[in-house]
């Protein structure tokens, strides 16, 4: 019965990996550097992102480190300007914290002086207070880092100043009518602080890019890879630069669920299972019959 299980448990993952294939910038670093490279010929920034969660032992948060400063090293390397991102958890925050001030530390060694970002990302288990006190720390170091946040209301009555980078995330389409987003990055903007906007709707980026009024010149707009950046370029032309949030690596699935396709991951493997199950169509052969 196990065994049928796994059979069926890897069937559906292939099938959704069809889907999500799109989104993630394969498994491996090598597949990364090659999108990548397609990207930046294309005259879009990057922000690189290692996809492996569920971090609860000292030996995967280093393998985890270690995949990030390869990452930075090839990256380099190859001259692609680009940034990383990273979850506290995957380092070892969650359970060890002087382990994530190491690998943390590991990481940024390997970027300073590569023109490299190291971005202290946001995610489920973790509160606003814990990314920003993490980032206050760093602000004091000499790296170059950036923090993002997800909550505009709570951004709205924090301080920033001209050496802060900020990373705006609006995941949700539910958001995109939201009103005030605009002014308050507006706000963020005037302050001299570095700002990203990122997110995977198009109406909330257009909203906020035409309520940024002439602050949107000093924005950098960013989407996650799949979306359409072209469409994206026609609605923040003007901006300080467009960006490609891209994700790699085995542990894709959580990343398509909660950041992509918000929880439909079985209803779109269902769907194409099902179209796979139709029957096909019987090809006519071609070959010319033997004449008599």
């Amino acid at each position: 019965m196990g065994g049928i299980q796994e059979q069926n448990d890897g069937l559906i993952s292939r099938i959704v990996y069809r889907f999500a294939r799109k989104y993630i910038a394969g498994n491996t670093t090598a597949s990364m550097l090659k999108v990548v490279g397609r990207l930046s010929a294309e005259h879009l920034h990057t922000t690189v992102t290692f996809l492996n969660n569920n971090v609860h032992d000292p030996a995967k948060a280093r393998y985890n480190t270690r995949s990030y400063m390869e990452a930075a090293r090839q990256l380099a390397r190859l001259g692609l300007a680009s940034d990383l991102s990273i979850r506290p958890s995957q380092i070892g925050y969650s359970f060890d914290g002087a382990l994530f001030s190491k690998n943390l530390e590991d990481i940024l060694g390997v970027c300073e002086g590569k023109s490299m970002k190291v971005w202290i990302e946001g995610e489920n288990g973790l509160s606003g207070s814990d990314i920003t006190r993490i980032y206050t720390d760093l602000q004091k170091s000499k790296y170059d880092v950036g923090i993002e946040l997800a909550d505009l209301p709570a951004i709205g009555s924090m301080s920033f100043g001209p050496r802060d980078c900020v990373r705006i995330w609006n995941g949700s389409k539910d958001n995109h009518g939201r009103k005030g987003d605009g002014t308050i990055i507006q706000e963020i903007a005037k302050s001299g602080a570095s700002v990203t906007v990122s997110g995977r709707d198009l109406a909330w980026i257009s909203s906020v890019a035409r309520s940024a009024g002439g602050f949107k010149k000093h924005l950098i707009f960013e989407m996650p890879l799949g979306y359409n950046t072209s469409k994206m370029s026609k609605l923040t032309k003007g901006c300080k630069a467009q960006g490609v949030y891209v994700p790699y690596g085995m542990d894709w699935v959580p990343y398509v669920t909660n950041r992509i396709a918000e929880g439909n991951v079985r209803k779109i493997a269902s769907v194409v299972l099902s179209h796979d199950r139709k029957p096909k169509k019987v090809e006519k052969d071609a070959k010319k019959k033997p004449k008599n």
